[in-house]
């Protein structure tokens, strides 16, 4: 299947984001998080016609997308898509050890919500964001496995590949930014976090 792949050349006017807290860009200073950047970027250029929809929601997992994707995409007449999502699928319950979305189920929700996308036209992938390295593996109640990340950015990647849809690989694009402060927290970026995230979408879009 041929790749698709989103550009600043030929971005269509009508783009959400879709996923959870890292689309919606909770830990970012307001503003600043990588789908505000977009915003800013795709509205600046032609403010009577562009509009970016952030429809992230925090603590969303591939079932919440895939439940609610095609109405929203559907009301906001969207001709393309950016979807970041799947730290939350991945992480376990720290008293029960219970993964939130099994491996099986995560592949089979996130296939269907990339066809849901392609409904409405182009999509770009965004791979997982990194953990922060060398810190505890547990946030609040729950418990984020470095081998759970890899599986589950992996299975990422393949169904990018399977579907012929771009993805942004941000583990290869902020690996020379290793030893920078890119995180709020284990899972989440901060304002330099979302920075790299938007500077690696933007080079891709270059492509």
């Amino acid at each position: 299947m041929p790749l698709m792949n989103l550009n600043w050349r030929s971005l269509p006017s009508r783009i959400a984001v879709i996923g959870d807290s890292i689309a919606l860009g909770r830990t970012a200073t307001p503003g600043d998080s990588w789908s505000d950047i977009l915003y800013q970027r795709h509205v600046g250029q032609s403010p009577a016609t562009n509009m970016v929809f952030n429809l992230g929601i925090g603590g969303n997992t591939s079932i919440d997308v895939r439940r609610r994707a095609k109405a929203e995409l559907s009301e906001r007449n969207i001709e393309a898509t950016i979807l970041m999502l799947g730290v939350n699928d991945l992480r376990h319950e720290i008293v029960t050890g219970e993964q939130q979305v099994p491996f099986d189920v995560f592949k089979k929700a996130y296939s269907e919500i990339v066809e849901i996308c392609l409904e409405f036209g182009s999509l770009e992938i965004l791979s997982l964001f990194p953990l922060q390295p060398n810190k505890r593996n547990t946030l609040g109640a729950h418990q984020y496995r470095l081998s759970d990340w890899e599986k589950y950015n992996n299975s990422i990647r393949d169904i990018a590949s399977y579907y012929g849809v771009h993805m942004t690989n941000l583990e290869n694009s902020l690996t020379s930014l290793e030893g920078n402060n890119l995180h709020f927290d284990l899972v989440h970026p901060n304002s330099h976090g979302h920075r790299a995230i938007f500077n690696a979408l933007d080079a891709s879009f270059k492509t």
